[in-house]
């Protein structure tokens, strides 16, 4: 496991923040939306993703020891199967709710999403509810305490070098990697949303919250106004000095990361014990259950099944 910037404070989620550690790549997330297609295979994999073998094996070895994969040979063959473990499958709805993000937020032409449906009958489409008094959540509705924010600021220790993928999802040739994979699938880019979801909304807060270069933050900070994230606002001429904020889309992003950190929550269980959060509307402990806009049924990985 991870352990959080030093010089930060130190975020309550420590959970979160070592699977952030793991999923925040965007790498790791094409293979995990691929698994759920069903691909088992070394072959499966690379028929659909421009990835070059030593950063498959590093990734697949990765979701090995995260216990979201077993691997198993085929009898009589040279072959070797990667499996999904139980816990490989509870992470699915965060999966499935990144996708619903996808769907809502990119509306480029040739933008991949999975063709999945729910065993209600329709096609998949999700929203995330409360738990204990089963209304819509949404990010303004959601609390948690100040040292324990919901998408937590700790520094990517893997070392994995933030190789592009640009072109390498052959599933989408009209599209670049979809707009989720190059927010989540970029841990630079999810500090500073985290940090302007905190409050942090001038450049040297945004610097202080993150520990960040100068440099590094003014080039994800453009990034994710280009993808529609964040936008600014003048504030101080001469010399020009601008406040940032986080759009819709990026506040969606906050209800997504809620079944990533219960995953956390359930599936880490050597790191700090974390505050659930409260869910404003009901007063209740933060229980987010994805459900399907149909037929409101919970949706899991055992109920959804690719389209034909």
């Amino acid at each position: 496991m991870t352990h959080p910037n030093p010089r930060m404070q130190q975020a309550g989620n420590t959970n979160l923040a070592a699977m952030l550690n793991i999923v925040a790549d965007r790498w790791v997330i094409l293979l995990l939306r691929e698994l759920y297609l069903g691909a088992k295979s070394w072959s499966q994999f690379v028929d659909v993703l421009d990835i070059s073998p030593a950063i498959l094996n590093k990734r697949l070895k990765l979701l090995i020891e995260t216990g979201c994969l077993k691997k198993e040979s085929v009898a009589g063959k040279r072959e070797t199967r990667y499996l999904l473990t139980q816990a490989g499958k509870d992470l699915y709805p965060f999966m499935a709710a990144a996708r619903e993000w996808q769907i809502r937020w990119d509306k480029r032409k040739g933008a991949f999403v999975s063709p999945l449906m729910h065993n209600c009958g329709a096609p998949l489409r999700t929203y995330s509810a409360c738990g204990a008094c089963h209304k819509t959540l949404k990010a303004q509705e959601i609390r948690f305490s100040a040292d324990d924010p919901i998408i937590p600021d700790s520094k990517d220790s893997r070392h994995f070098r933030l190789s592009s993928t640009a072109g390498a999802d052959r599933r989408s040739p009209g599209a670049k990697v979809g707009k989720f994979i190059q927010v989540m699938g970029d841990r630079r880019a999810t500090l500073i949303i985290s940090a302007l979801g905190r409050g942090a909304l001038k450049f040297d807060d945004i610097s202080k919250a993150t520990g960040l270069h100068p440099a590094i933050i003014t080039e994800r900070l453009r990034k994710l106004q280009l993808l529609g994230l964040c936008q600014q606002r003048l504030y101080q001429e001469r010399p020009d000095r601008f406040v940032y904020s986080l759009t819709a889309s990026a506040q969606d992003l906050f209800e997504t990361a809620t079944h990533l950190r219960q995953w956390a929550e359930q599936w880490l269980k050597d790191t700090h014990d974390t505050n659930p959060g409260t869910h404003l509307l009901c007063d209740q402990p933060l229980k987010a259950q994805l459900r399907c806009q149909s037929c409101h049924n919970e949706v899991d990985f055992d109920s959804i099944y690719a389209a034909t």
